[in-house]
């Protein structure tokens, strides 16, 4: 594609900066580096046995940052790793909500609707970093002082899927959790009405997760762990926000499941902040300025 269609500049994804580096240097194209997660910490926080490489994979991660004409980091976490580098331009452009303004309950959707507790929700893979081990922990001491509510797993593979299904049987809560498996992007909206409250334990990672802005746009409460991954964008005024153990999480998803005011307080407060400051016309008007200004170096 680059020698058949000369681009002026390629918009390098992720790890993808690695590649565009290089063709840089053959081609002579520069690039943009979207960045949406440290790929070197990744690695490592998913293979904790490749820390011995993490200096090597910083040292790819500083050529990719300083190769590109500008770095594109999601959040201020991200920015200050990228700085590290001494890249040529920063420009941060947060991620928006992937909701579309208007959506139907599917027929395959409505399965939730006749659960009678209230429903708490969580999409996403099913990696350890998520904390689902956190939720599943909070959910049995909340079974055991009487508090009536479920869970919903949007997402995982089928092996994860089946490792937390037999973890959710051993802390005797298997009647309460539903695994719902991967779920078009398309579709998320019908889902994510159905809850009560929706989730994000992460307990790793500094980048905030994307859906963090498609839950805030729903109108539904968000429950969050108290950590850099989310501080940075979300705050007590319009999120419930937890310290990452089991005990906190189980007092803050009782409180939630108990008090029906405070859920709606904070859905209102977080579909407002989400649409002021998340709005797919703020990234449009960024990412088109940007484009444009990078336009008139080359």
């Amino acid at each position: 594609m680059l020698i058949a269609k000369r681009p002026r500049m390629l918009h390098a994804l992720e790890e993808t900066s690695i590649l565009a580096w290089s063709f840089r240097l053959v081609f002579r194209v520069p690039y943009l580096y979207d960045m949406d997660s440290s790929f070197a910490d990744q690695l490592v926080e998913k293979y904790p046995s490749l820390v011995r490489f993490l200096g090597m994979f910083r040292w790819f991660e500083g050529l990719a940052v300083r190769g590109a004409e500008v770095v594109v980091p999601v959040c201020p976490a991200l920015a200050e790793i990228a700085q590290r580098y001494d890249p040529k331009q920063v420009v941060l452009l947060p991620d928006i909500s992937l909701l579309t303004t208007q959506f139907e309950l599917s027929s395959a959707s409505k399965e939730l609707r006749g659960v009678p507790r209230v429903r708490f929700m969580y999409v996403g893979n099913l990696e350890r970093y998520q904390g689902i081990d956190l939720v599943l922990e909070a959910m049995s001491t909340g079974a055991g002082n009487g508090c009536r509510m479920s869970l919903a797993v949007i997402g995982g593979t089928d092996l994860l899927i089946d490792a937390y299904r037999k973890k959710c049987t051993e802390l005797g809560i298997h009647d309460q959790v539903k695994f719902l498996g991967p779920k078009p992007v398309t579709t998320l909206g019908t889902w994510l009405e159905q809850a009560d409250v929706l989730l994000s334990p992460r307990i790793k990672g500094v980048n905030t997760p994307m859906k963090i802005y498609s839950y805030l746009d729903s109108g539904k409460p968000v429950l969050a762990t108290r950590l850099p991954t989310h501080t940075q964008v979300l705050t007590d005024e319009f999120a419930c926000l937890a310290d990452p153990d089991s005990g906190s999480w189980a007092d803050a998803m009782i409180m939630l499941a108990q008090n029906k005011s405070e859920r709606d307080r904070l859905g209102a407060a977080g579909k407002a902040y989400a649409q002021k400051h998340h709005s797919f016309e703020a990234f449009r008007t960024t990412l088109s300025t940007l484009y444009r200004e990078l336009d008139d170096r080359f």
